[in-house]
């Protein structure tokens, strides 16, 4: 692990693809201040069995982090994982955790349009 901790991509995915161990690469993603989301979407999709109300942050970051940049792509990947972020806050019991991040993304957002009917088209 020595020899990877210099690509922190490919020193998250051995314990996480190899080892199997799906706490130790949460662990050490975080330690790390991980900034590839397509990993970090692997890490939420292994981890949420372990912890679920601990994936909900990392999620709404990302979601957060792809709505920089007004694009629709951007917006059809926010849905996507608003989506997965409302079934994983109603496993851990904190669906108000969704609708409260919708909130705040409608509002902050309000002048985007395409993004709003986004959030409309699957009832956010």
């Amino acid at each position: 692990m020595v020899a990877l901790a210099a690509r922190p991509d490919d020193y998250i995915e051995f314990p996480l693809e190899t080892l199997h161990n799906v706490p130790l690469a949460w662990t050490e993603a975080h330690r790390l201040d991980l900034a590839r989301t397509e990993l970090w979407d692997r890490l939420i999709a292994a981890y949420q069995v372990h912890d679920p109300v601990a994936v909900l942050p990392v999620l709404e970051s990302i979601v957060e982090a792809g709505l920089t940049v007004a694009e629709v792509r951007n917006y059809k990947m926010a849905v996507a994982r608003l989506r997965k972020h409302r079934a994983i806050a109603a496993v851990a019991g904190r669906p108000e955790a969704t609708a409260g991040l919708v909130a705040s993304l409608r509002e902050r957002n309000r002048n985007r349009p395409r993004l709003l009917r986004e959030l409309d088209r699957v009832k956010f």
